[in-house]
């Protein structure tokens, strides 16, 4: 079982007093805090750990143990691996640590893993929505990880904020097995299944693969492209696009597919390929690295766009001594076993992507 948790700060402020609640309230949404407060947060929190020691007193304490108690009650001791969803916040990512370590003193747990995103704070919608979408991301690629290996997959939305449990419950009648909650005060869990559909995510974005590569990638898209995209897919905020939440999850299910069946044309005309390279990319067998070799072309086209800082994953650089003329740069495809790497050289301001080989060593 995975089970994905939002984390709120009723795990740090459950027993404060009025006063103490209301500083606690007013920097809730800080990434860094007064001395005086960060005094607070941190008495508060040795107060939280003494009644987090035994079942019944975490579970008084905290909403999100709470709600973890009853999804594993009656369950054996086994595989169960836990995602803490929780806002980039100074006290969201002391309640989490709270739950995290709660939830290894008294549960069985696989792995505990913390999780949130730059921007994840409820004060400022625009940049709310920006690292809703990048969550979304991480999630559905952790989510569909464990649904591969047979994990049965539950959203506990029994704590978190609002604001941030919306999109996950709509997230998780798509992709979760069961959402589930409890009322405050209660112990009777309420559960949500999956809905009993089946998308086609591939189906849907394939007229729009194009666009949906260059937003992912930071690239320009043509105006009429992105007009012609449903607007529960893309969201528009002053002059810049970026996919919705939606747009995101089915983004994330659907590039397997799209970016996986043939080599896919450059995102900018700064990118050519040479006949050797076509090749090279067609006669690959092992599954999944089409879909590699467009993802690492698409970061260099955006790269050479100057829209997106390389990242280590995207290593593109020249090359030492003259290996293999007439190339002089090499593209990182891949790094796990036959790694493989796309050797190419610029023709004026076009670079030619020349042919596909093994690491040079």
């Amino acid at each position: 079982m995975l089970v994905v948790s939002t984390v709120g700060t009723s795990t740090l402020t459950g027993g404060i007093d009025n006063a103490g609640r209301s500083l606690l309230t007013k920097h809730a949404n800080a990434t860094e805090v007064p001395a005086d407060v960060a005094a607070a947060v941190v008495a508060q929190k040795e107060a939280a750990v003494g009644r987090l020691g035994d079942l019944t007193g975490a579970r008084r304490q905290s909403a999100e143990i709470n709600g973890l108690a009853a999804v594993l009650d009656g369950r054996e001791a086994g595989w169960v691996a836990h995602l803490l969803v929780h806002t980039d916040t100074y006290q969201g990512r002391i309640a989490c640590g709270l739950v995290e370590d709660a939830i290894g003193a008294l549960f069985s747990a696989e792995s505990v893993s913390p999780i949130t995103e730059a921007g994840l704070r409820t004060d400022e919608a625009v940049g709310f929505r920006w690292a809703v979408t990048d969550l979304v991301a991480k999630l559905t690629d952790a989510v569909e990880g464990y649904r591969a290996r047979g994990y049965e997959i539950v959203f506990n939305l029994t704590g978190g904020f609002k604001s941030l449990n919306g999109f996950l419950q709509a997230l998780g009648t798509l992709y979760a097995d069961r959402c589930v909650y409890l009322f405050e005060g209660s112990q009777a869990l309420m559960t949500i299944p999956r809905l009993p559909v089946v998308l086609d995510p591939a189906a849907a974005l394939r007229p729009h693969r194009d666009v949906f590569r260059r937003l992912g990638m930071g690239v320009a898209v043509d105006a009429g492209a992105l007009a012609a995209v449903p607007e529960t897919l893309v969201q528009r905020i002053d002059d810049e696009a970026a996919p919705s939440v939606w747009g995101t999850a089915l983004w994330e299910a659907a590039r397997p597919d799209l970016l996986g069946a043939e080599l896919l044309p450059p995102l900018t005309e700064r990118i050519r390929f040479g006949h050797g390279f076509v090749k090279d990319v067609a006669g690959l067998k092992e599954a999944g690295r089409v879909a590699q070799v467009n993802r690492q072309l698409d970061a260099l086209a955006a790269q050479l766009e100057g829209a997106r800082a390389q990242l280590k994953s995207e290593t593109f650089k020249k090359l030492k001594g003259d290996p293999a003329p007439p190339c002089t740069h090499e593209l990182y495809l891949w790094s796990d076993r036959d790694a493989a790497r796309a050797l190419g050289y610029f023709d004026g301001g076009v670079f030619v992507v020349d042919r596909l080989v093994p690491h040079l060593r």
